[in-house]
């Protein structure tokens, strides 16, 4: 079963990573107040590119998992709260909603990811990855047939980044110290 404060874990430096890097925020703001959410969408997919073409033993591979992750957030940011400087407490606000609801979503499903993972390795995250970016960018075309909003597909990204990372770092559902490559 996932472990909260292992999950406050993987957050934490994807916080700082966003509270530290104004200069990424504020390009991100300035690109989002000219383009809307189609800058959003471009940057998930090519991260979602780099991420099929990299093995996944390399630092590189975990950094663009945690840029989609921060990209999700910004968008999410900018969609609750409009285009403005960052203020922290809001962001928290949104990680704390993301990460609670998926506390609650892991544990209707059960530990799925991790035994899926186990199972096909990482085109298992890839594949739940490009369903809801697949999803995103219909979504950005036509209006939506399900109760799923795109902040809902937003969120299920973040969900999904967050039990790789936890997956990799932490080895598995049972959250033991595997260390399955996570060297900074």
């Amino acid at each position: 079963m996932l472990r909260e404060n292992l999950l406050e874990d993987i957050i934490h430096p994807i916080e700082l990573l966003i509270k530290e890097n104004s200069g990424y925020t504020a390009n991100y703001f300035g690109l989002y107040r000219d383009f809307g959410k189609v800058v959003f969408i471009i940057q998930i997919f090519n991260n979602l590119n780099t991420l099929k073409t990299l093995k996944e033993d390399v630092r590189e591979y975990r950094v663009t998992i945690r840029n989609i992750i921060r990209d999700c957030f910004l968008e999410l940011y900018c969609r609750a709260y409009g285009i403005q400087t960052i203020n922290i407490d809001l962001l928290r606000k949104i990680i704390y909603q993301v990460q609670e609801l998926l506390i609650r979503k892991n544990s209707d499903y059960g530990d799925s990811y991790f035994e899926l993972r186990e199972e096909f390795g990482k085109v298992a995250f890839l594949i739940r990855l490009t369903d809801k970016v697949a999803r995103l960018k219909t979504l950005a075309k036509q209006q939506a047939q399900v109760e799923e909003s795109e902040e809902d597909t937003i969120k299920d990204i973040i969900g999904y980044c967050l039990l790789e990372l936890y997956y990799r770092h932490y080895g598995g559902k049972d959250g033991m110290d595997k260390d399955k490559g996570w060297q900074e």
